[in-house]
């Protein structure tokens, strides 16, 4: 098993992140495979870029 978790794990953390807040553990996980993990970062990155374009359709 990986220390620092899954892409896969990690990108069902970073949606869920975003909805509700994760444990110490979990953020730390998130925060050290992201570290090492150009693909997930930049997942994070697009999910974050997302929402804000959500929001701001949501108003108009």
């Amino acid at each position: 098993m990986n220390p620092l978790g899954s892409c896969k794990d990690m990108h069902r953390l970073v949606a869920e992140s975003m909805d509700r807040r994760l444990s110490l553990v979990l953020r730390l996980r998130v925060r050290a495979h992201l570290l090492f993990c150009d693909a997930c970062t930049n997942f994070q990155l697009q999910m974050e870029w997302i929402r804000k374009a959500m929001r701001r359709f949501d108003e108009h």
